[in-house]
């Protein structure tokens, strides 16, 4: 008589465990999107005005025009990419495309101000200065972002990892999150060597 009652209250805690368990992952993964909305916001922001930034490199006919065509390029493949991650935040294909075409894109375009720096006036220098300074800020928002978003992820992992909340994981499909490897954005690497 008492075997069915122990086995029943086992059952039942179980249950309620794996609700439990299952409703920590889902806020987790929940958390770790909403953190990626936020870089996601900030890389759009960011795309928004290197391109109003190229229209301003033209207009100054610094530089010539089969660059601004490869800048441009490579700027419409860093949106792309960008797209692509905010419709599947948790692809760590997306992740990498991102990271590599955007980095591309901005080492492009930095080489691209220096070179409109030795070419211009002093007038134009200081232009191109006050362009850095806004891509440098923009920058140093986007790693804010990005820390925050890396440390969700880890959590999330971390909640994945624990057994047995590892069997609730499998048993409905939760996938781990990729974090979003850092830049040269001076922010991110004061932050890691703090964190080191």
């Amino acid at each position: 008589m008492l075997w069915p009652i122990s086995a029943l209250l086992l059952a039942l805690i179980t249950v309620f465990w794996g609700i439990g368990a299952y409703g920590r992952l889902t806020v987790l993964r929940k958390a770790f999107a909403q953190a990626f909305a936020h870089i996601d916001v900030q890389v759009k922001q960011r795309h928004r005005a290197m391109h109003a930034l190229i229209e301003k490199l033209a207009r100054t006919q610094l530089v010539q025009s089969d660059a601004l065509d490869g800048i441009n390029a490579l700027h419409q493949g860093a949106v792309q990419a960008s797209e692509r991650l905010s419709a599947s935040p948790l692809d760590i294909e997306a992740i990498h495309d991102l990271t590599a075409t955007d980095g591309a894109f901005t080492a492009a375009l930095g080489n691209l101000m220096k070179e409109a720096t030795r070419q211009g006036a002093p007038a134009t220098a200081e232009f191109m200065l006050q362009l850095a300074e806004e891509r440098r800020s923009m920058d140093n928002r986007i790693a804010f972002a990005r820390q925050g978003y890396n440390q969700t992820v880890a959590q999330y992992n971390a909640a994945l990892a624990q057994f047995p909340r590892l069997a609730v994981a499998r048993l409905f499909g939760f996938k781990p999150g990729h974090p979003w490897q850092s830049t040269d954005a001076p922010i991110e690497r004061r932050q890691e060597h703090r964190g080191a």
